[in-house]
Parts: structure tokens; sequence; C-alpha cells
């Protein structure tokens, strides 16, 4: 099952559909890291059967900001195919300092709502995080018990492809019907 994490502060609702491509590159040299993710959204009881779903995804871009309303830059809603799969590109999110008085930052993540068609399984808040992170926890500013990046079902590795500029990685989400659990924090 794909543990809960908490929204944040960032989360604007009224994201645009995309089809495809959810945070636009930041650098005019083109040196952003470029990330896919593919994924299926899947029931938790038996991992197999495909949940169709709404994804609400944002995300820092690569340095480490998050954009306000109007723009919605790096915020999207990504509709899965009927087998739940799911495929977009983004920058590799930066990370960013909790705030200006400590020296203590939150590590590379996207923020996920996650929402079958099929309503039994209600909406799922998350993130994704990445290995050998260093902000991972226990260095997270955010803490294990609202930000889960302690949880191995968040983290996936990510590998180099050929354009030593892009990254692809796969996630799944596992939903159980009636929710996935109170978020920890």
């Amino acid at each position: 099952m794909t543990a809960p994490a908490t929204e944040g502060p960032y989360y604007y609702q009224g994201a645009p559909r995309v089809n495809g491509s959810v945070c636009p590159l930041t650098s005019p040299f083109g040196t952003d890291k470029i990330l896919i993710i593919r994924g299926q959204v899947l029931d938790a009881a038996d991992c197999r059967t495909p949940l169709p779903a709404r994804l609400d995804i944002w995300q820092a871009n690569a340095l480490g900001q998050y954009s306000e309303r109007p723009n919605y830059n790096c915020r999207a809603i990504v509709e899965t195919d009927d087998q739940g799969r799911f495929t977009f590109r983004t920058v590799y999110p930066g990370h960013y300092r909790m705030n200006a008085r400590t020296n203590a930052y939150r590590p590379a993540h996207i923020h996920f709502k996650a929402t079958p068609r099929n309503t039994v399984y209600g909406t799922l808040t998350t993130q994704l995080y990445f290995t050998n992170d260093p902000y991972l926890w226990p260095r997270d500013a955010c803490g294990a018990e609202e930000c889960s990046s302690n949880d191995r079902s968040l983290i996936i590795t990510t590998n180099q492809q050929r354009n030593l500029n892009t990254f692809d990685g796969q996630w799944n989400i596992y939903m159980r019907r009636g929710g996935n659990g109170p978020i920890r924090g």
C-alpha cells in the first residue's frame, strides 16, 4: 500500500489538465535534469486490478521554488488510461529550505493526489521521493510522521538515460478500498 503524506502548504486547486508535461524547463541553457515518471494505479488488495484515476500533481521547479497562482507552473492534472497507467515528463525538483531561519531542507519530491474513478477508494494524498537524496529522513526538515520520507513505498530509483540530463523512474500507486489511512502527522 502506498503511504499517505501531507498535502503541504503549496497545493492549489484548479491546475490544468495536461497530456504528459508537468513542469517546464527553468534553465535557459538546457541544464535542467529531465525526469520521466511511469507507473500505474492499482488495487492494494491484489496488486493487479487497475484503477483508472485522476492524478493531481505539483512540485517545486529545479531551483526548489513553487509557483503561485495563476500560472500553475509545475502543477497539473494527469488522467491515467483505462488500465490505470500514467506517464509524465517534468524537471527533477530542487531542494528547498523550510524557512530562512534554519538550515533544514526538504528532499526533492513530487506531490500527488490520486483519485480513482471508483469512489470507494477515496483520494490518496502522498509524496514521491528519490533514492540517495541527502535530505531524506532523518534529515528531512518536515519529519517522518508528516511527510513520510522514510517510507520505502514512496522512494524510487531513477535511471540515467543516454541523454545525460534525462532520468526515468517507475512508481506504482497502490490504493485500498476505504482509503489508505490518515496522514500520521
